[in-house]
Parts: structure tokens; sequence; C-alpha cells
């Protein structure tokens, strides 16, 4: 019998989860911000930094779907985005002042949690045509 998708509204999506998860992820994404400031792009390092804890927040929010294809799959395609948007976009060299950096780590948050649940939706819509 194939396993039953998972139902947002049915599951729990805040299962307890250990408390270094975000020590973890801030303390592997510090070095971009070094990174970054050593080649002279500060303002980048921030973004990239602010990038990788929205996308470590969606993958935190939505852990119980770790073991569905598709969240890594979109978790993936984040990432890409992300990446080409930091290293395509010609952004300025000064750092934003933190204000500016909380507003796009907000924008940024709700953007990648806003995508796992519209996938995570049309999922279990597709599964329930079925």
């Amino acid at each position: 019998m194939p396993q039953r998708p998972f139902d947002l509204r049915e599951d729990s999506i805040f299962e307890p989860f250990p408390k270094w998860w975000g020590l973890l992820i801030i303390g592997l994404s510090a070095p971009l911000l070094l990174i970054f400031d050593r080649l002279g792009l500060p303002a980048v390092g921030q973004l990239a930094w602010t990038s990788t804890a929205a996308i470590g927040f969606a993958v935190r929010t939505y852990w119980p779907l770790r073991r569905e294809p598709w969240f890594w799959a979109t978790i993936a395609c984040t990432i890409a985005v992300h990446a080409m948007a930091i290293v395509l976009w010609p952004w300025p060299k000064q750092s934003y002042p933190a204000w500016i950096t909380g507003l796009s780590l907000g924008a940024d948050i709700a953007f990648v949690v806003g995508v796992v649940a519209l996938v995570a939706t049309s999922i279990r819509c597709a599964s329930k045509a079925d």
C-alpha cells in the first residue's frame, strides 16, 4: 500500500526538533559573510547569509516532509534560484543597514516557505485527484 501523502491540515508540521539546529545553521553559514567581505562584497555576503537563514528556516519548518523526494527537489530549486540571484545580479558593494537586511530576511522566509507550501498543496491536490 503506498504511503499516504503529507497533509498540511491534518499533520503537525512543528514536531519536536533539536535545539541546536539554529546554531548549526548560523555556524555553517557565517563563513559566507567572511568570504564575501574578503572579496570586497559585504552586501552580497549579507544577502547570501539571509538566504541561507531563510532556506534553513523553511527546511526546519517542513522537516516532517524530509522523506518526500519532491521536498528536496523544491529546496534544491530554491537554492539554485537564490544562488543565481546572488551571483548574477549587480549588487552594490556597500553594506545594507540592519533594517533592510531584516526586511529582506522576512520577505525571503515568506517566499521560501510559500513556495514549499504551494508545492505541497499542489501535490496533495494531485494525489486526491487520482
